[in-house]
């Protein structure tokens, strides 16, 4: 989709909109709901589901948005309602609550550029880098909400929106910004007590409502899945179909797969996940990024279209877990973060050096690093999980990068209900929902999905308010994580089941790089001489290419080449030096 608002008379094609000042022309190519009629325009990158009268419902592609829908949104969309007659418009623009989908806009002087896809943007872009978020995407796996790769396209941030109209496009045009942009959701902690049967019956619901949909189930094996499975085979009569990604290396979850799925009418679907194919599937992936920050597993998303049963289907409704740790209790409450004791910023970069030593010649791999020693901020110490140290050693520009960046970070608190701002735990849990669950692992980055639909049962309005009303001790009681969500899955799975320790494979692509067959694929996107590696690291990329092409490279090495290797082929594919 993409909306062009262009003064007049600079522009004489026929424009869908026009006032005496400005034309404006929607373009309806790509993925997405569009409709029209003699008075509006709209745009949805999902049908909207909203709850009136108690109930949830589908609008129609016809309905057009108000900004008190936007209230009782449910699921996770963007878009657009324009509304206008001969003598004046009303452009009405929002984000989604919490996922990737994001509207973005670019302005010059030829006018207002708006999409939901940032590619669109750049034939109007000049298409600068913005090095300070690329070192972010690095360090910290997310881009901060308010802000995009590019210099000149902006975005509006998840949980917001803004209204352009005749009145202010031309301010717009001439200050080169948007109005101001309005949250319209907020995140509530009361935290007055939960309900476990409750919680059943919304996700219940939920379920029953996307049931029309004949969706496919993502299934693996764990807590989230497990109990959506169980939910859904509760309310339908017939066989339905559930997929699970297989890697050779998880051979002893396959069999707790299949444990989930006894007793149920889930028809499993095994979309074999090999190494052999992870530069083609890698290649795959990025062509289809709207920007280039995915989860480690998002280059094997793109095998689900090599299967029989999505080859040339491009209507197809899957339904996901995400999110559910972040809401119903990500860690045990009980235990506070680690908060470090206060020391000068070159002691802590002493220890990064000499951690960063240790790990060159092996040791210290099963180690946690010293604290970053150019951030002050806990709640991101608790997710630097990405480059280690090397994200100061080896950048330029890290600590006033870093620094920078913080601050933006800080902004998914605005997110939450002022009454509960303050809440330690409330800041904690929405950051790392934002930065982690909420925009990279949606379903190993739903972009790349797309023009297929993905739900989110945890996602929807009605289980994001619901989770606020536990207490942070009842979400980690007796220290289980997700004790509500576990307390329900008692009712249909075994102890040994639900309380083992999961096997994850989050990061099985930072392995597979490292395979003598697939590693020259990878060295050689960092290696290059004009590229983001050298542009951000100076000499020093070199140092990253050794290290690689080492032996045995650690897992902070080995995730700071997949992070440049994304960005840097995003860049080629879409014509940015």
């Amino acid at each position: 989709m993409l909306i062009e608002i262009r003064p007049k008379p600079k522009h004489k094609i026929n424009p869908d909109i026009y006032s005496s000042e400005m034309s404006i022309y929607f373009t309806a190519e790509g993925p997405g709901q569009f409709s029209s009629g003699e008075d509006f325009i709209n745009f949805y990158s999902q049908p909207p589901v909203l709850r009136k009268k108690g109930k949830l419902y589908e609008c129609l592609k016809e309905y057009t948005i108000q900004q008190n829908d936007l209230e009782v949104l449910e699921n996770e969309l963007c878009g657009f309602s324009a509304m206008f007659n001969k003598h004046q418009f009303s452009l009405t623009m929002f984000s989604s609550k919490m996922s990737r989908l994001r509207l973005f806009y670019c302005i010059n002087s030829n006018g207002l550029f708006i999409s939901e896809d940032l590619r669109r943007l750049l034939q109007f872009s000049k298409k600068e880098l913005n090095l300070e978020m690329v070192y972010g995407i690095i360090k910290f796996g997310e881009l901060p909400e308010k802000e995009t790769l590019i210099r000149d396209i902006n975005t509006i941030p998840c949980s917001h929106f803004t209204i352009i109209n005749d009145k202010n496009i031309r301010e717009i045009l001439n200050n080169n910004f948007l109005p101001p942009l309005k949250p319209y959701h907020h995140i509530k902690y009361p935290c007055d007590g939960g309900c476990i049967s409750k919680t059943k019956d919304k996700l219940v619901e939920i379920l029953s409502f996307l049931h029309q949909k004949n969706p496919y189930l993502m299934v693996s094996g764990g807590i989230d899945s497990s109990l959506l499975n169980y939910l859904y085979n509760e309310i339908t009569d017939s066989p339905y179909p559930v997929i699970y990604y297989d890697f050779d290396e998880s051979a002893s979850e396959l069999s707790y797969v299949k444990k989930s799925l006894q007793g149920t009418k889930a028809e499993m679907i095994q979309v074999k996940m090999r190494s052999g194919n992870l530069v083609n599937e890698f290649q795959k992936s990025i062509e289809k990024l709207v920007y280039p920050v995915y989860d480690n597993g998002s280059a094997y998303t793109g095998q689900l279209f090599n299967t029989s049963f999505v080859d040339g289907n491009q209507d197809l409704t899957f339904i996901d877990g995400t999110v559910a740790d972040s809401l119903y209790g990500v860690r045990d409450y009980s235990v506070p973060l680690v908060k470090g004791q206060n020391q000068h910023p070159i002691k802590s970069y002493i220890k990064e050096f000499i951690f960063a030593k240790m790990l060159k010649y092996g040791f210290e791999k099963n180690k946690t690093g010293p604290r970053d020693s150019y951030l002050d901020d806990e709640f991101l110490q608790d997710l630097l999980w990405y480059a280690g140290p090397y994200a100061n050693l080896w950048f330029s520009n890290a600590k006033q990068y870093t620094q920078s960046l913080v601050n933006k970070y800080r902004w998914y608190y605005t997110l939450i209900d002022s009454s509960n701002r303050s809440d330690y735990w409330a800041r904690y849990t929405v950051q790392k929902m934002f930065l982690y669950a909420a925009k990279q692992t949606t379903v190993k980055a739903i972009d790349i999905l797309s023009p297929n639909q993905v739900y989110f049962p945890f996602m929807f309005t009605t289980v994001v308010e619901d989770q606020g009303h536990y207490t942070w001790g009842e979400k980690s009681e007796n220290g289980i994580i997700k004790a509500p969500l576990k307390r329900i899955l008692e009712e249909y799975a075994t102890k040994e089941f639900i309380y083992r320790k999961k096997v994850g494979m989050q990061s099985q692509t930072r392995k597979w790089i490292n395979l003598p067959s697939i590693k020259p694929y990878f060295s050689e996107l960092i290696s290059r001489p004009d590229g983001i590696a050298f542009k951000l690291m100076g000499s020093d990329y070199k140092k990253l290419v050794r290290q690689f092409n080492g032996p045995n490279p650690d897992e902070y090495i080995l995730s700071i080449t997949l992070s440049i290797s994304v960005i840097q082929k995003w860049m080629e594919m879409n014509n940015i030096n």
